[in-house]
């Protein structure tokens, strides 16, 4: 289940309208997400990334967080059309340079793409040429007609050649132009668990106790958590995420026990970084 969809399955409906705007219908959401009766839902798989931005904008979305930008390439140009206020995620460092990572590998496969073809296109006209060039043999006119083709082949060729150079000169400048814009990670920037060099290690554990309700009542089940560790290795937030399905207590056990957790740091580029973790806490009574 995607973290993100217990976030969103505790939205407070009275404060928050929820608005989910997807390249997949709701049927195929198998798990993770609760319906609610007020959250509207858009699917938008055959709409161009113009159409959405218009949808976006008609909904009246303050708010617009990016859930798949990382993954999604044809999705990217979306959120430079800026269809609400406020974008979460355009703006953040590391989507940044996730967009530039994945625009740099579909330029490595486009470019791939480009020389397998630049390469059997070579193949058939030299395939030409030879075909050409064996007919003129059989008469004296013919010689000329492929001396001729040739030449026009070369001068298409060199032309080319001489665009693709301009185009990849071009590229490579914004790429760098892109690499350089991007910040650094300093001591203290949240980032993305798929981001860090070194997890977060706990160095102090306190075990979470079972209520007296819980006990009485024979409650078990596992509280899911998440926790902010931050660059110090302290918990400087700690959320439930899921309690158990009877309320006795158990999340705000596990919670008040997570609180005086303490761990070594997560690591990005050798700085501490502060990091989201989710924990799970099992009970059996």
């Amino acid at each position: 289940m995607k973290p993100v969809w217990g976030l969103i399955n505790h939205h407070d409906r009275r404060q928050f309208e929820v608005h989910l705007f997807s390249d997949a219908p709701a049927s195929q959401i198998q798990y993770g997400y609760q319906s609610h009766p007020q959250d509207r839902f858009y699917n938008t798989t055959e709409l161009s990334n113009e159409a959405v931005a218009q949808r976006i904008e008609h909904a009246g979305i303050d708010l617009l967080v990016d859930l798949n930008g990382y993954s999604t390439m044809e999705r990217l140009p979306l959120f430079t059309m800026r269809p609400a206020p406020v974008v979460v995620g355009k703006e953040d460092p590391l989507f940044v340079a996730a967009v530039e990572k994945k625009l740099q590998e579909e330029l490595k496969k486009r470019e791939a793409k480009a020389t397998r073809d630049q390469e059997a296109t070579a193949k058939k006209r030299q395939a030409e040429i030879d075909k050409t060039s064996e007919e003129a043999g059989k008469s004296k006119d013919s010689e000329e007609t492929a001396r001729a083709l040739r030449e026009k082949a070369d001068r298409g060729e060199a032309s080319r050649l001489a665009r693709e150079a301009v185009a990849r000169r071009k590229s490579e400048a914004q790429r760098a132009a892109a690499a350089a814009a991007a910040p650094a990670v300093k001591d203290g920037d949240l980032v993305e668990t798929e981001l860090i060099d070194t997890p977060p290690v706990s160095v102090r554990q306190v075990n979470p106790q079972t209520t007296r309700l819980a006990i009485q009542h024979h409650i078990s089940g596992t509280v899911l958590l998440r926790v902010l560790v931050d660059e110090n290795g302290e918990p400087a937030k700690v959320e439930i995420l899921r309690d158990t399905a009877l309320k006795v207590g158990l999340g705000d056990a596990s919670k008040s026990a997570f609180e005086k957790w303490r761990w070594k740091p997560a690591t990005k580029d050798g700085h501490k970084v502060k990091v989201w973790i989710v924990v799970q806490v099992p009970f059996k009574n």
